[in-house]
């Protein structure tokens, strides 16, 4: 029964990373266009803003250790209140989920068939995680467990091939335009980070409830430190490319050539989109 597995402290923070980092990736370009080579100062401020947000789910945890928000919704605000602030995150989660599906189908006909109907991608997707959320959160956890790792290696293999491009005088002149860019900024990583909000139905699985403040604060602050260097190398090696399109890794892996040997490697990206895709 769902209801009787539980998870680990470690994997639930996998699981927190898995979902925020697929967000992060897309909104590089994004942040980017609103605060240009100030971005990783807008990455730093959304992290702290989160980690604000998961104080306030972590309480809620911590009072609540073995229900869900659904659950503990009619208590705090009564029946209707409750059962109302209970459908807005079902349909918060659905949102996620069918934004993630657009990221990967989008990135699909991107790279390998344009021609394709993004539909036929889409049912493929949706149908292999269904079938990972028939058999339950453990397995999930367990599968991330898997995934993550394989995804944070291709994440940093990307990355270090890039640092022989990287050019720091692209990040000054430092606040040239003001705090008002990095303020608009902050918000697309802010809302992406605080998808951490997960916490709220996943707390009555884990092992050790009481432990969740320490899962967000973990999850969301590796995330952040992912997004951070993912900025840092876009700004330095694409410079003002970086918002040409949603997809940064992809322009980034298309920048690779060690040797003139080790190149073409945008499969790379797309094995770590599905990689975490999947999973969140």
């Amino acid at each position: 029964m769902l209801g009787e597995e539980k998870i680990s402290g470690r994997q639930a923070v996998n699981l927190i990373i898995t979902t925020l980092l697929s967000g992060s990736i897309i909104v590089t370009s994004a942040i980017h266009k609103q605060a240009n080579r100030d971005s990783w100062l807008a990455i730093l401020l959304s992290t702290a803003l989160a980690l604000l947000a998961g104080t306030v789910i972590a309480a809620l945890g911590r009072r609540f250790p073995d229900q869900t928000i659904i659950q503990y919704g009619r208590q705090l605000f009564g029946r209707l209140p409750g059962m109302a602030l209970g459908l807005l995150f079902v349909v918060l989660f659905l949102y996620m989920s069918i934004l993630i599906t657009r990221w990967v189908t989008e990135l699909l006909i991107t790279m390998f068939m344009p021609d394709t109907p993004l539909v036929v991608f889409a049912i493929s997707f949706v149908g292999v995680c269904a079938y990972g959320v028939r058999h339950g959160l453990d397995v999930l956890a367990r599968t991330n467990d898997i995934f993550l790792p394989v995804a944070l290696a291709l994440l940093f293999f990307i990355l270090i091939s890039n640092s022989p491009d990287m050019k720091i005088q692209n990040f000054f002149p430092v606040l040239e335009e003001g705090v008002m860019p990095v303020l608009k900024g902050a918000l697309p990583q802010a809302a992406i980070l605080a998808q951490s909000i997960i916490m709220v139905m996943l707390t009555p699985f884990l092992n050790k409830p009481r432990e969740v403040k320490g899962v967000i604060f973990r999850g969301v602050i590796t995330t952040g430190l992912l997004a951070l260097l993912i900025m840092v190398s876009s700004i330095s090696v694409l410079g003002n490319r970086t918002d040409r399109t949603m997809f940064v890794l992809l322009l980034l892996s298309r920048q690779i050539n060690i040797g003139e040997v080790i190149e073409r490697v945008e499969p790379f990206v797309l094995l770590l989109w599905l990689s975490i895709g999947v999973t969140s």
